[in-house]
Order: C-alpha cells, then structure tokens, then sequence
C-alpha cells in the first residue's frame, strides 16, 4: 500500500548478483556495502512520502478503533466515525499530494476494501444494517468524481501556463523583431541621406527640380527616423533602465516647456497655476510626453483655439494636464486613442496627422513611472488630456505598450 502511494514509483528489490562475483554481491561503488545503499534509499523514500507513511498509520488506528467497538459492543453507530475519518483524511491527503494514476488506485483500492471489510464484519454481528454496505461503493464514487474535476483542473492550468509560456515567447519574438528591425533600416536611412545631401551640394545649383526632389526626400528620410525613434522608445518601456530619474522642481521644467512651444503654432497659450514642488522624473522622458500632447493639441486645433497648461498636487500625486479647444474626439475613439498606430482622422494622411504612436508614447512614458494618463473630450468643445504621476520617487514598472502591435485590452494582434 506505502509503495503504491510513494510518489514517482516504489521500492524494488535490490539487484541480483552475477554468480561468482562476490565482490559486487556485498560491495557498492565507492566502498559502501548494498546493505547501505538499500538502508539509504529507504531512508530517503521515507523522508519524501512520509505523510503518506503517517496517513497509512492513522487510517490502521481508525480500523482497530472499528474492530473493537464492532467486537465489544462499543456504542451503536459509534463505529461509523472511524470510517469517515479515513475517507476524509484521504480526501485531504490527496488534496496535497494529487498523486497520479498508481498512487490514487492503491489509495481508493485499500480504503474501499478495508472499510467494506469493517462494514461487512459490523453487519454480520448486527450493528449496522446491509444498507449501510452501499455507503462504502458510494463514498469512493464520490472520491473518484474528485478526482476528475482535480484532474480536468490541472489539465486546465497546464493547457494555461503552456499557452502563456507561448505568449511571452512570441511575445519577445516580435519586440526582437522591431528593435533589430527599427535598427537596422536607421543605417539606409543614414547612407541615403548622406547621398542626398551630395547630390544637393554638387547637382542641385540651377536645377530647381532636383532641389525640390531631394527636398522630399529628406522630408520623408526624416518622418522615417522620426517614427523608428517612437517605436524605439515605446519598445523600451518596459525594460529596466528605460528612466533615469532625477529631483526636478516641476514649476520651471514645465514654464521652460511651455514658452518653447508658445511660438510654434498662433494659438492662444495659457499658462495655469504650477504647484512648485519636486517631483522625482525622467526630465527627457516626460518632457517628450508633454510634447506630443502639445504637438497633438496643435495638429487638432486651428487658429485662434485656445491651448493650455496646468498642474495641480493632490496628497502624494501630482496632474499635469494639456487642454485645447478643437474640434474634440469622438465618444468611440475615446477608448482607442492610446492604441499604437490608431489615429482618430483616418482620412488624414501620415505625413499630415502622423503615424498614431505619440499617444501610446506618452501612455509608456506614464506608466513607467507609476502613473497613468487619461482623456476627457466633448466634441465641438475641446480635450483635455492629463498625466498623473507620483509626487514621490519614479519607480519603473513593466508596461504592456511596447511597439509589437499587441495590447492587453484589445487581445493578440498585429498593428498594420
């Protein structure tokens, strides 16, 4: 019963001896006797199946306890109790150990079979009715129906883990796929522009079709470079060492920030309340964040709309918030907007409305730094998009916007 309970196999006889060698029948290699390698082995196999050594122990106790109450005419009924202790201690006892096939057959064959044999013992001397000898078939049916769910579960889980592991390796496969991609197309690009710059230094001068050719072509060289940079950094964000954090008094990073960008666009710029406190952040990182939403509030509003910067501290964290007066975003769109390469003006072409990966930018930006980003737009009215990061140390964290296409809310797929 112990051996077939013994997890990964049992203990088997030790291994016959060649006639005539004498030697090898008493010695083991390395000098130690069979003897002591038996003892061992045992040893260990006692070790690792030790509770089911002690259950083994506990359901013969339950037994004699049944045998003396059913010969001595203990209690009526009292013999009932040891039985269902056996069967609810092998229920908890595989309930840990979850043996597979040989160790549960063993299980349900010795407690079936002994219990039955007590049960049989107490009808006979009149102390239990033959009804009672169907509890015993019963209780192990249940312990087999059990057993299946158990089964089906593990099944389940590890169908799961598999299909995760697959996950994160294709996962890893496609982030590969962009970074050696993303750098390998940066050195055509550097050659290419290298021989446009020469054919405009030696070919260009009274050829003004040639100029606006090579003018065109850098243009588009430079939105190229433009979009690897931004599939790089959102394929970096969830990598360790994507921030590098410093102490940053936000008031004059944001009013430097703001008057940068004041001349780029005629708009009407305003500048709100900034709470001057030290906020621990990437300068670099969240400087392009605000960038691409004052470049998206530019490229959705016209002349004359209004474009605005405010900041406000609340307990430990701190809202940077870029609002604007355009056109607005549709309810629909709202919850696609941070999705790589989703742009709300489909008809608008890429050159003039760009590749739809700043907001995913900013979406890793934030998250990196403990935070979140969210959008609140009315349509006619305007949109106001706000950053909310701890007033406290940065503390990077494993994002999902990484550029491989794939985004937890919207399940597996390939952004074309």
């Amino acid at each position: 019963m112990i051996v077939g309970l013994v997890r990964g196999g049992g203990v088997g006889p030790p291994p016959r001896t060649p006639p005539g060698d004498s030697i090898s029948a008493h010695h083991a290699p390395g000098g130690r006797t069979l003897h002591a390698v038996n003892r061992s082995h045992a040893r260990q196999l006692f070790v690792e199946n030790r509770l089911e050594v002690a259950w083994v122990g506990f359901a013969c106790l339950n037994l004699v306890a049944m045998l003396v109450l059913i010969t001595d005419n203990g209690p009526h009924g009292w013999e009932t109790v040891p039985f269902h202790l056996i069967y609810v201690s092998f229920t908890l006892l595989y309930g840990y150990r979850m043996w597979r096939g040989r160790g549960t057959i063993a299980g349900i064959t010795f407690v079936s079979l002994s219990a039955g044999a007590m049960t049989l013992l107490a009808v006979q001397r009149s102390r239990e009715d033959w009804a009672e000898l169907t509890e015993v078939p019963l209780m192990g049916l249940m312990f087999l129906a059990m057993v299946y769910h158990v089964r089906r579960r593990q099944d389940a889980v590890a169908e799961s883990d598999r299909l995760a592991s697959n996950l994160r390796a294709s996962l890893q496969r496609q982030r590969d796929f962009v970074s050696d991609a993303s750098h390998e197309l940066l050195t055509p690009i550097t050659i290419a522009r290298g021989h446009i710059d020469l054919l405009n230094r030696y070919h260009s001068a009274g050829h003004e079709e040639i100029g606006a050719i090579s003018d065109t072509v850098v243009a588009e060289l430079e939105r190229m470079e433009r979009l690897i940079d931004q599939l790089l950094l959102i394929e970096g964000a969830p990598t360790p060492g994507f921030l590098l954090p410093a102490e940053t008094r936000l008031g004059p990073f944001v009013e430097e920030l703001f008057q940068r960008w004041r001349v780029a666009a005629p708009r009407e710029w305003s500048l709100g309340a900034i709470p001057d406190i030290a906020v621990v952040v990437d300068r670099d990182r969240l400087a392009i964040s605000l960038e691409e939403l004052l470049e998206n509030a530019i490229r959705h509003t016209l002349e004359g709309d209004r474009i605005g910067i405010d900041a406000v501290q609340l307990a430990d964290q701190v809202l940077l918030t870029v609002r604007d007066s355009g056109k607005g975003i549709p309810p629909e769109a709202l919850g696609h907007v941070f999705d790589r390469f989703y742009r709300v003006d489909r008809d608008r072409n890429r050159r003039g409305g760009g590749a739809g990966l700043g907001l995913s930018i900013v979406r890793a930006v934030a998250e990196a730094h403990g935070g979140s980003i969210t959008v609140v737009s009315r349509l006619g009215v305007g949109t106001a998009f706000t950053i909310t990061l701890p007033v406290g140390s940065a503390r990077h964290q494993p994002v999902t916007a990484a550029a491989d296409g794939l985004d937890p809310d919207r399940g597996v797929q390939l952004a074309t």
